[in-house]
């Protein structure tokens, strides 16, 4: 039944997955309240999961309309307290994604409802729960102080006891942070987050392209945030983001020459990342000539990213394929914005927004492209 409200959301029939949802929110109350009183403890467990991806899945969909965000914040919170319950008798890694999920989009509703202070706190909660999980799966005797903004000595001895399989995770939840600090007017805090962004970036994989390419970015992030403080050091952070690119690019490009490659889109959208790096640290440098050459390198693999989700699409539709190709479009919409190309990004963009109305950050591509 969650399957076909999902065929809805695709469909554009907003209204009426709600609508689902909500008959089904009363039906899995109703069947948790009667197994509490008359069923086993696995029976109890098994209600409980269910009411939650309920209750996840009706505040995921209320998030899509701004007049229901309200709402959506507070079936997030339900759908929280419900995970937390479910934790204390399956602590599977798959229920504690879902729970770190949650606690990011309530994060994320709060911001939209202008709760400044409420975002902070959840942002910083979700932050400290993806390191504790991450430190549970190598040291069930180890977990995070509880202070994101932990000091030098306390993230070592996390390093230590977090995989390099889990260091990712650790990283997209400080970007999370970060991007809050930078659009709220806090550069120092979002400096700091960055730079524990980019150092769990680099103790992932060393051949994870994807990694590799965030690290460079938060590095330019860093330098662009204390250029406008003046900071003195501005400019090493610029360089460190323009070396990154340097040994990134050719690394990428070498293993989109392997015949054998099956699958060339995560490649191609790495490598439009790290030109876009390339060309944000020319600029800071004042190398003009050679930020637009990145740029319009950048572009072109962006086509090349777009190019390839679509073929996949095209061979099946399915939800992953999708979200890839809308992905693919909004990325390729913003690069035409800084190649000063508003009608193809505004072609790209709108392209995007029909296929998933949802993406806020696409709205914004269009919106640029619009008033240019």
């Amino acid at each position: 039944e969650i399957k076909i409200v999902d065929i809805k959301m695709q469909s554009d029939q907003h209204d009426s997955a709600v609508e689902s949802l909500k008959r089904y929110l009363k039906i899995g109350q109703m069947t948790l309240d009667t197994v509490e009183k008359q069923g086993t403890p696995p029976m109890v467990g098994q209600a409980r999961l269910d009411l939650w991806q309920i209750q996840d899945s009706l505040a995921d969909a209320l998030s899509k309309q701004k007049e229901t965000r309200a709402e959506a914040a507070q079936e997030y919170e339900k759908a929280l307290d419900t995970g937390l319950e479910v934790l204390k008798s399956d602590k599977s890694s798959s229920n504690q994604q879902r729970l770190e999920s949650e606690m990011e989009a309530r994060g994320r509703m709060a911001v939209l409802l202008g709760r400044d202070e409420e975002a902070r706190e959840l942002y910083e909660k979700y932050v400290k729960s993806v390191v504790d999980q991450a430190v549970r799966h190598n040291d069930t005797s180890a977990v995070g102080t509880g202070n994101t903004r932990d000091s030098v000595v306390e993230e070592a001895r996390l390093a230590g006891n977090v995989s390099t399989a889990d260091a990712p995770d650790i990283a997209s939840a400080y970007h999370t942070l970060a991007r809050f600090d930078q659009l709220h007017g806090n550069p120092s805090d979002a400096i700091l987050d960055y730079s524990k962004e980019r150092d769990w970036w680099l103790r992932s994989i060393p051949s994870n392209t994807q990694a590799q390419s965030a690290a460079a970015n938060a590095d330019v992030t860093i330098a662009e945030l204390k250029s406008a403080e003046r900071a003195p050091d501005a400019e090493e952070f610029y360089r460190q983001a323009d070396q990154a690119a340097a040994r990134i690019i050719p690394h990428i490009r070498g293993l989109l020459e392997n015949p054998k490659l099956e699958n060339p889109y995560p490649l191609w959208r790495d490598l439009s990342y790290v030109y876009q790096v390339e060309a944000q640290a020319h600029q800071g440098l004042g190398d003009i000539p050679q930020s637009k050459q990145a740029l319009a390198d950048a572009l072109s693999a962006a086509e090349k990213a777009l190019g390839v989700a679509r073929e996949d699409f095209a061979r099946e539709n399915k939800t992953l394929r999708r979200r890839r190709l809308v992905s693919a479009l909004g990325n390729l919409s913003w690069i035409e914005l800084l190649n000063n190309r508003p009608q193809d990004a505004s072609k790209n963009a709108r392209e995007a927004l029909s296929r998933d109305n949802s993406q806020v950050w696409i709205r914004g591509n269009l919106a640029h492209a619009e008033l240019l």
